[in-house]
């Protein structure tokens, strides 16, 4: 009869070759269908090069009046709540400019909470 040790030794070189055989069989089959897959999108990437029509682009719109209105309708609105705010506390304010309130190096919000998100502990 065989040594206890040597037949756990036995065991655990089994385990061990199997483990890595399979890992080193998963490696392979990943890349054969990284490869399957570059060729199909290269063969979509010729077939959708190739034009069946040659067309002209429609030009870009021209920014409508509409939209510079709809500013400065914002404006008066933001300046009306921001009077109604200070109305009974006799502040005066003046409103000097009007731009995005994202300071210097950061993100901006769906940047963050995305990041937020992905870095959680779980």
């Amino acid at each position: 009869m065989e040594n206890w040790s040597e037949i756990a030794l036995n065991v655990t070189i089994c385990g061990l070759a199997i483990v890595f055989g399979a890992l080193i069989m998963l490696v392979i089959l990943i890349s054969l269908f990284g490869k399957i897959m570059d060729a199909i999108n290269k063969k979509s990437r010729a077939s959708a090069a190739v034009p069946t029509q040659t067309s002209t682009p429609a030009p870009a719109p021209a920014p409508t009046p509409a939209a510079q209105a709809d500013d400065g309708e914002l404006i008066a609105v933001i300046s009306a709540a921001v009077s109604a705010m200070y109305d009974g506390s006799g502040k005066q304010f003046t409103i000097r400019s009007v731009r995005p309130a994202r300071r210097a190096g950061e993100r901006p919000a769906w940047a963050a909470a995305g990041l937020r998100d992905n870095t959680r502990s779980f």
